[in-house]
Formats: structure tokens, sequence, C-alpha cells
């Protein structure tokens, strides 16, 4: 064992792929420690290209000289280029792709490709060669095994898999090998797992396999498998890491994919030999390396040709649950697509719970079609059918539609008629029809006074003063909502916002105070320094300037490097004040050396180019891996994340092992880490390619990634916003045809992907508003027509008090945040020279396109 890994090593290090060499690379050097306000900073100049950087004091896993720039294939595989991977892989020399670790890098990348017959042939009895990665192995055969065949193989492992999200596969693989009576029991079985466990996204995978195999069961029997090969199952206590995303999607479902049982394949017939006897140990077989020129088609594998099956009752009472208690899943989906091709209608009630099962899981476009198939009933009166279709109009930000029909509704007297007049406000204010909006607010507060939803009405005129520049209104009804609604949660809100109508209509006093009291109860450090900001400049509007320079002196020495502090370093400017260094002196520690390493598993991992799956293995075993480091455990694991291409846990370990006040000071050599920990620069060859061609500079995306994201490339929102740059998919398919390329929306968890069309968006939005980062970075969370109805005449252009009057308090702590973030990587790439002065003013003017998105 010892010998096949070291051997496996030893044939990276010929081939230049040393874990070393994919470790993050960074912008040029550092800036200098010592933090100096007013004095231009000039950074080394960065070492050769792809010479990956050192940590200070920290030893590298190989020595400088020996090495080796890496292979464009472990590039590509990085940035899931998979087919650019395949491509330079079938092109190395024969001995090159013999090797084992170079087999294992292809046959994932065949499973990318949805080529499972080409990765079950080159994950033949690999993990004899690569003990290390021995169940990642296991898992991605038997996951190829489940496409291609052998079936029954893929079915044993899934079976023996101690994780109860693998039964359904066990079950489907069992059908498509033909034993349908193995078939049900695992059925039955994941069924009732997921049913234990309480989570209906199971239990609607687990069920959608089951109905699949009645309906098998009920079929004529077909011809028996031919395949059969050798069983492997799952290895008892191991960590498996995750499938390389495909690029072409797969049916949303098992059974959508699910041959008619017992169909042999030719795979099927020609894999008979992969895996080991479960067991035992596997055996080494004679194996050729792949022949990319001589390859022969492989057959076209059956896909939802399911509806010409039988429908036993029992399948359609599972299809009927999953339609009906999961329908945002992709069972659901998939669920109302088969009951919809065999011709088995809904039930009105069964409709109703889909619709606002849609409506709450997100998806209420989804929900307006379903509404749209109802009919008032004896279970859905018409006022009922009406409210709940003008809801789900609202929440798809059809607004002109939204607001006619809460209007409609709104005509006859039920106890939600306030509800719907709000609510129509809010829709016409959408539309930028303020004085709609306003009408129907009034008519709320006159009518219905007694209601929560005059209080809301109250709460929401203010705000539509203050965003018109009506100050003196706003602040009469602002104190009119806090004098009637005690109760209200919107409470802190209108304390904030009247402080924002004091302090622009001629009582700065009042607003002093008021906002000395909210930053004293407030509960983030970016609100506090913020408000102490605002506090500064009422402080200034009563005649107290030198009260106006104190509050903003503080800010930028106890909150440095806020937005707050970085708009009350441009108040002192503009004041005639010399502001104070951006970041307190570092410390004088010396750095003490850390010797760190990757373990063998994740360097073997991050050398062909998996550094996600290196990621996950570090992650799966941080306590044991941080162990040796003690009290620097912390330090240690950033360092080690730091020696691979991706940032999701390098921040969040970063964010639990950093304290706040080490970012108050310029990074010594000692603390250096923790800075880059907290603010990583991954993928940095793609946004140095971005920044050149977009115009947008690095820091900005970075900036835009860390707040979006976390810089996790999959993770997807409430709201269904995908990726890095946290892009809904609609936008993202504008971005893509206005820059002519291909896009399917599962390829928004691609990082290359991801960055280029969020890039190009952010590009758009500084276009769209005079290059105004506080505007672009407004835009880019809450959408360019909200932020051109905020830009109205009359409205102070003080750019302080534009974001603090931002009526979202998402947004306004998004934008904060963002423009923190980049003030952060600038000060990194060249210290106080490179944090240019906050603007004081916003642009005037300015109107966003009607079909601006």
């Amino acid at each position: 064992m010892r010998t096949a890994l070291t051997a496996a090593l030893l044939g990276l290090l010929a081939l230049g792929a040393t874990a070393s060499g994919c470790a993050e690379q960074r912008a040029a050097g550092p800036p200098p420690a010592q933090s100096t306000a007013n004095v231009p900073m000039t950074a080394p100049s960065a070492g050769p290209q792809g010479t990956p950087p050192l940590l200070a004091a920290a030893v590298a896993l190989t020595p400088p000289a020996s090495r080796a720039p890496t292979p464009s294939w472990v590039d590509a595989m990085r940035l899931d280029r998979f087919a650019e991977a395949a491509e330079q892989l079938d092109t190395l020399p024969e001995a090159d792709r013999a090797r084992p670790e170079v087999r294992y890098a292809r046959a994932r990348v065949a499973l990318a490709l949805d080529d499972p017959e080409l990765a079950v042939s080159l994950l033949h009895a690999l993990e004899a060669e690569l003990p290390l990665l021995a169940a990642d192995i296991a898992r991605h055969r038997a996951e190829a095994a489940f496409e291609a065949g052998p079936h029954a193989e893929a079915a044993a492992y899934f079976a023996s898999s101690k994780s109860p999200r693998d039964l359904p596969r066990a079950a489907e693989a069992y059908a498509r090998a033909g034993d349908i009576p193995q078939a049900l029991a695992f059925a039955n079985r994941a069924v009732a797992a997921a049913q234990r466990s309480k989570n209906k996204n199971d239990e609607a995978v687990a069920r959608l396999a089951r109905a699949h195999v009645f309906r098998l069961a009920a079929a004529p029997r077909p011809q028996k498998p031919r395949g059969t090969g050798p069983i492997l199952t799952a290895p008892a206590a191991a960590r498996v890491t995750r499938t390389v995303p495909r690029i072409e999607p797969l049916p949303s479902s098992p059974v959508g994919a699910m041959a008619s049982a017992g169909a042999a394949t030719s795979a099927e017939a020609t894999s008979t030999s992969a895996g080991a006897t479960a067991g035992s140990a596997p055996t080494a077989a004679p194996w050729a390396p792949w022949a990319p020129t001589a390859a022969t088609p492989r057959p076209p594998r059956p896909h939802a040709a399911t509806a010409k099956l039988p429908a036993p009752p029992a399948a359609l009472a599972d299809l009927r649950w999953i339609a009906r208690s999961a329908p945002t899943t992709p069972s659901g989906q998939e669920a109302r697509e088969t009951l919809a091709l065999l011709g088995t209608p809904l039930t009105p009630a069964e409709r109703l719970d889909i619709a606002d099962a849609l409506l709450a899981g997100g998806r209420p476009a989804e929900a307006v079609v379903e509404l749209t198939k109802l009919g008032p009933s004896a279970t859905l009166t018409r006022p009922d059918l009406q409210h709940r279709r003008a809801t789900a109009l609202y929440r798809a930000r059809d607004n002109a539609a939204a607001a006619r029909a809460f209007l409609e509704a709104a005509a006859s007297p039920t106890p939600r008629q306030p509800e719907q007049l709000y609510y129509a406000a809010r829709s016409f204010l959408r539309q930028d029809q303020k004085n709609d909006a306003i009408t129907r607010l009034r008519e709320v507060v006159a009518k219905f006074p007694r209601t929560s939803w005059a209080d809301d009405a109250s709460y929401l005129l203010g705000q539509i003063y203050l965003q018109t520049g009506r100050y003196a209104e706003a602040a009469k009804q602002y104190t009119q909502f806090l004098g009637r609604a005690p109760r209200s949660n919107r409470r802190h809100d209108a304390e904030h916002d009247l402080a924002l109508a004091l302090i622009s209509s001629g009582d700065p006093a009042g607003a002093r105070t008021r906002l000395a009291t909210l930053a004293k109860n407030a509960r983030r450090v970016d609100d506090t320094a913020r408000l102490k900001e605002l506090e500064g400049l009422a402080a200034l509007r009563a005649g107290d300037r030198a009260g106006a320079i104190q509050l903003w002196s503080d800010v930028m020495r106890s909150y440095p490097l806020s937005w707050g502090a970085l708009t009350a370093r441009a108040r002192l400017v503009a004041a005639g004040a010399e502001p104070p260094p951006l970041l307190a002196p570092p410390t004088t520690t010396p750095p003490a050396p850390l010797a760190i390493q990757l373990p063998p598993t994740a360097a073997l991992l991050t050398s062909v180019g998996l550094d996600a799956d290196a990621e996950r293995w570090v992650a799966d075993n941080e306590r044991t891996v941080s162990a040796p480091y003690g009290a620097r455990s912390g330090e240690a694991l950033c360092s080690l994340y730091g020696e691979l291409t991706r940032a999701k846990r390098r921040y969040r370990v970063g964010v639990n092992a950093v304290a706040y006040d080490t970012l108050k000071r310029a990074p010594s050599d000692a603390e250096r880490w923790a800075w880059e920990c907290l603010y990583p620069q991954p993928y940095l060859p793609i946004v140095n390619t971005l920044e050149d061609e977009q115009g947008v500079p690095r820091a900005l995306i970075y900036a835009l990634m860390r707040q979006e994201s976390a810089f996790d490339p999959v993770v997807v929102s409430p709201v269904s916003a995908v990726g890095l740059m946290q892009l809904m998919p609609t936008t993202a398919a504008r971005a893509a045809s206005e820059m002519e390329l291909p896009f399917e929306p599962r390829s928004l968890e691609r990082p290359e992907i991801n960055l280029r069309l969020g890039t190009y968006y952010i590009a758009k939005l500084l276009r769209m508003f005079d290059g105004s980062l506080p505007l672009a970075a407004a835009a880019y969370n809450a959408g360019p027509q909200a932020v051109a109805s905020w830009l109205a005449d009359g409205v102070e252009q003080d750019t302080d008090l534009w974001v603090a009057r931002i009526p979202f308090g998402e947004t306004r702590h998004y934008v904060s945040r963002v423009l923190a973030n980049l003030a952060r990587y600038q000060w990194l790439a060249g210290g106080d020279a490179a944090v240019p002065l906050a603007p004081l003013t916003i642009p005037t003017g300015i109107r966003a396109p009607s079909d601006a998105y």
C-alpha cells in the first residue's frame, strides 16, 4: 500500500503537479506592514508566473527549485473545463496516461462529460494503485455502473452504503438489473427511512423510485440481463467525495433516466470484471490505457421512456403524494410531469396545495400557473382565489398585474381588504408610481385605522416622503407612526429614518441626539460605525465642527476600513482636518516558524485538479489535521487551505479563528495569515482576466464574491440565486445573451462561468450608474429599477445619507459590507494610498433604461 502511494506521488512530481503548485495565487506582493496615510505605496513585483506564494513563516511543501509548472490539464480541471481537460489528457504520452492518478482524473472527467462507460473502464481495480482514494473510487465506479452497467454492481454498492439517501439508488439499480423484488424491498426501505427522518425531500426521492418500481412490476417481465460481473460493496467507514457536476444535465430524477428493467447494454456485457468481490480486497487486472482516438460511440441509454409503462394505483398514489407534498423539488416537478403524461388530472384540492407550496417555496411564477387552472369551489371561494393569485403575482414581481389583482380583490368587502389595498400600494411603488401608492396608503390609514395594516401604511408613507426629498413631511409622518404604533416591529426603522429626516429638514441637533442613541444600541459593528459617522454630520450641521471632527476621527480609529470609517475619512478631508491612518500600527511580535503540509490524500486530490474534493477532505478531517498545531490550529488550517485554489472553507475557518481586534491594525508578518484567510483571492487567473476584459477592479470582484457567497461556488440562496456571484438564472441568461455566450442554468455552479457573467453584470451596472460604486452595489442587490427610483429630484445627494436612506435594511447593510470589503482588498494591495477617498456625493440625473435588469 505504501509502495503504491509512493509511486503515485512520485508520478505526480514527474508530471509537474506537486501539491504546492496548486496554491492559491495572490496579487503582487503584500503592502508594507506599517499603515501610512497619504504616502504612495508600491507593492513588490510578483514572482514568476505560476509560482505559488508562501505564507509568512510557512515552510513550503517542496523546495522552490523543485517546483515544475502545473500541467495545463490540471488547471483545466480546477476551472471545471472538462472537455478541455479531456482533450489534453487524451494527448498525453501513453506512459503518462497509464499512471493511476491520471486514470482517476480522466475517469472523473468522463463522469462530468456523461461518459460512464469510459469511467467504469478507467476505475477498474484502481483502488489497488490508489489506496488513499479507495472509497472515492468505489463510489464513482458505482455511480458510473448505475448508468452504464453492470447494474447489479451498482445496486450492491448502494445497498451496502450506510447512508439512507443511497437506498433509492439501490432500488433503481436493482430495477435496472431486472431484480424487481429487491428493487421494491429497497424502495420501501428508502421511504420508511425518509419518513423516520421527517425529510420530505428525501421521501419524495424515495417515493419516486418506488413509483417507478411499481410500474415496472406491473409491466410484462423483460429479458433477464446478461451482466454477471463481480459485486462491490461500499467501504464501511470511508469518506466519499462528491461527483464532479455534469456539464450536460441528466434527467431530473432517477425515474426519468431508468431503463426498462433488465434491458442489457453492450457496456454491461463488457464490464463484468469491474470491481471486486464483496468483502475482499480489489485485485489489479491487466489494463491498457484508454485509447481516445479509437473510442467507439456508446449506444444511447433510454431516458424518459417510462410513460408507456402501466400506472397501478400504488404508483399513482406515490406520484400524487410527491406532487402535492414536495412540488418545489426536482422529484415534485417530475411527478407532476409524469402525471400529466399519464393523463391523470390533479384534484382542485391537490392543485391548491401545490400552488401554496410553490408560493411558500419561492416559486411564485409557477404558483400563478397553477392558480390559473383553478376556479372557485366549495373549498376555495372566489375572494380567496383572487387573493392568492394577487399574492403570487406580487411575489413574482409582475407588479402591474399584481396592482390590478389586489384592487380587484379589494373591491369586495372582506377582512383582507386593508391588506389588499396595502399591497396594491406596494405594487404601485415598485413601478415608481408614488402618487398612486400614496393614495392607497392614505385610504388604508383612513378607512382601517385600528388595523396593523394601517400602522404599516403609516410607516410606508414616511418612507416615500423620505425617498422623495419631502423631509419635513417624513419627519411628521414618522412621529405620527411612533405615536400610534407602540408595539410595531418597525419602530427601530422608524427611529432611524426619523433621524435622517431631521438631519435634512433643519433639525440637526435633534438628529444628533437620536443618532447617538441608535449608535449606542446598534448590534452590528458596521451599523455602529455608520451611525456615528452620521452623528458627526449632524454635529457639523448643528455648528459643532470640533465635535464632528472628534466623532469622525473616533470612527476611523475604532472601526477601521468600515463604510462608516471610509465616509468619515472623506468628511475629515472635506472639513480640512487630517485623518488618522486607516489602520493602527502592526504588532512587533516576530513570526514563529510554522511548518505546514497538506495531508497525502488532499495533496493527491489537488495535484490532479480536484481542489474541491481536497477542500472537502480537509474539512471532514479538520480536527485530526489541526491537532498537531495546538494553539495555532486556526493559522495552520488557514495556511493549509491556502494551498488550494478554492476559498470556501478557508474563509469560514478565518471567521472562527480571527478576532476583530486583529483587523483593526495593519498586519504584521506574524498576523498576515489572518488577513489572507479572511480576505482570500481564489481563482486569481480568471479574476485578473476579467479585470482586463471588463474593466472591473479585481478588488471589487472579490468584495462582491465575499459578500454574496462567502466563496461557495455551488451555494443556492432561498430565492434561487446561484454560485460565487449569486446570480439569478434569469439575470445570468440575459447577460449571457448579451455576451453571445451559450447558457445552461446548471453551469452557474462552475466558477469560471459564474464569475464571467457576474463581472459582466456589475460592469454593466457601473456604466449605468456613472461609475458610482454605492449605486452599482445597491443595484446588484436590489435591482437597477429600484435604485433609479431612489434617485428622485430634490433628494440630498450626500453619499452617506443616500446609503442610509436605502429603504431595505438588507440592501443598506449589503452596500456597507461590499464597500468595506473593497477597502480591505485595496489596502492589502497597496496600503493606505491604495484606498481612494469615498465620494461625498452621488451622481445626479440618472435614469435606468426601461428594460434594465
